[in-house]
């Protein structure tokens, strides 16, 4: 009878066991299609740019619109444009950027950061 009782109660710990593993799981880095992400890309002159994605629009089957928010300055290394990344003050030098996303993609590019988008980002697309 006891053993069958601990048998239950470790069954009945078994879910929130389980879930507490995911805590130390980090979340995944958004994809760089998804508004709000920070993507960090090194142009042809090696120049790093830091951008923050508002949307992508499809074109036609081989190619899309990367619609982003521009930063001003040129960090020095993909980690300089993180600390950048999350400063929300940091100073916008284009609200509404339009780039091909080919040529995005053949950038190196890395989301180093992601905020949701605030109502003011968001206008950006109607104008």
């Amino acid at each position: 009878m006891l053993a069958r009782a601990a048998c239950l109660f470790v069954f009945a710990l078994l879910p929130g066991l389980l879930g507490c593993s995911a805590d130390s799981v980090s979340e995944p880095e958004p994809p760089l299609e998804r508004p709000g992400s920070f993507v960090v890309v090194t142009d042809a002159e090696g120049i790093i740019v830091l951008m923050r994605t508002l949307r992508v629009v499809p074109i036609d089957s081989a190619e899309s619109l990367y619609e982003a928010i521009l930063y001003e300055g040129q960090p020095s290394s993909y980690h300089e444009a993180t600390t950048w990344a999350k400063d929300r003050d940091w100073p916008v030098a284009d609200h509404h950027g339009s780039f091909s996303l080919r040529m995005v993609l053949s950038s190196n590019p890395e989301v180093v950061w992601f905020r949701t988008l605030t109502d003011d980002e968001l206008a950006a697309l109607l104008h």
